[in-house]
C-alpha cells in the first residue's frame, strides 16, 4: 500500500511475505542486520561462535518429505543442545540445496558447542557429523568457527532466494529469544489509510499531521501508486 511518513513523504509499504519478490529481499536484509549484530556481540564478549550446516541424509529422496521432516529434526537438535548446555543462542535459516534438487538444509549461527560424548573416538573436528546423525540429520554436516561477518552475509543471501518447493507458511528463519537483537528503528510509524477511510479524508489527515499541502500529497500519492503498478507488472 501507499503510506506517508510523519513529514508527508509517500512510501510504498510491502506485504512482508517471503513469497513476494520485493519483501523477500527486504526481509533477508533485516535478518542479515540481526545476524551481524549477533556476531559482533559475540566477538565483543569473546563468546564461541559457530556456523553449522545441517543436511538431510540419503533416506530423504524428495523435497516434500524433506520439508515435512525439518521441524521435527530441528526440535530434537535444539532440545539436545539445551539439555547439555542449559541454553542455546541461535539464528537458523533454511534453504534449498541446489546440488540435491533443492533438498532443504539448515545454516545455523550459534553461541554453542556440539556435545562430544556420542563418539569420543572421533576426531573432535567431526563431532558435528556424529551429533547431527544422532538426532536424525545427515552425516555430511559441517562446522566452522565464525571469525568475520561472512557467515551472516552468506545465510541471509541464500534465504532471500525463492523456491517453488518451499511449502506455504514454512518458517524459513528460526531465532532464539536470547539471540542478541539490534536496537529498534527509532523512526516514527507511518501514516496508513484506515479500513473504510476515504482517500480524501486520508490526504486531509496527512496534511494536518505533516503540514504539507494537500495537492502536493495527492500528486505524490498518485506517483507512488503508479510506481507500485509498474513494479507489479515487472514481477509478472
Amino acid at each position: 500500500m501507499v503510506a506517508f511518513t510523519q513529514e508527508g513523504k509517500a512510501k510504498l509499504l510491502y506485504c512482508s511475505q517471503w513469497g513476494c519478490p520485493n519483501c523477500r529481499v527486504t526481509k533477508s536484509r533485516e535478518w542479515m542486520r540481526i545476524a551481524r549484530f549477533g556476531v559482533h556481540y559475540g566477538q565483543a564478549g569473546r563468546l564461541p561462535i559457530v556456523f553449522w550446516t545441517l543436511t538431510l541424509g540419503s533416506a530423504y529422496t524428495n523435497v516434500v518429505d524433506g520439508y515435512k521432516a525439518i521441524p521435527r529434526l530441528w526440535d530434537t537438535f535444539r532440545k539436545e543442545i539445551q539439555r547439555e548446555q542449559g541454553r542455546f543462542d541461535y539464528l537458523a535459516f533454511v534453504e534449498g540445496q541446489p546440488k540435491r534438487s533443492f533438498m532443504p538444509h539448515f545454516h545455523v549461527l550459534a553461541f554453542a558447542r556440539v556435545p562430544s560424548y556420542y563418539n569420543e573416538r572421533t576426531d573432535p573436528r567431526n563431532n558435528i557429523k556424529d551429533f547431527a546423525a544422532h538426532v536424525g540429520f545427515g552425516y555430511q554436516s559441517k562446522e566452522k568457527i565464525v571469525d568475520s561477518d561472512g557467515a551472516a552475509y552468506y545465510v541471509s543471501k541464500y534465504v532471500s532466494k525463492g523456491s517453488p518447493d518451499i511449502p506455504k507458511g514454512f518458517r524459513r528463519v528460526r531465532c532464539s529469544r536470547s539471540w542478541p537483537k539490534p536496537p529498534d528503528d527509532p523512526k516514527k510509524p507511518y501514516l496508513v489509510r484506515g479500513v473504510g477511510e476515504q482517500i480524501t479524508d486520508f490526504i486531509l489527515r496527512v496534511e494536518a499531521i505533516s503540514g504539507r499541502d494537500a495537492d502536493e500529497l495527492v500528486r505524490e500519492y498518485q506517483d507512488t501508486r503508479l510506481r507500485m503498478e509498474i513494479e507489479r507488472l515487472d514481477d509478472q
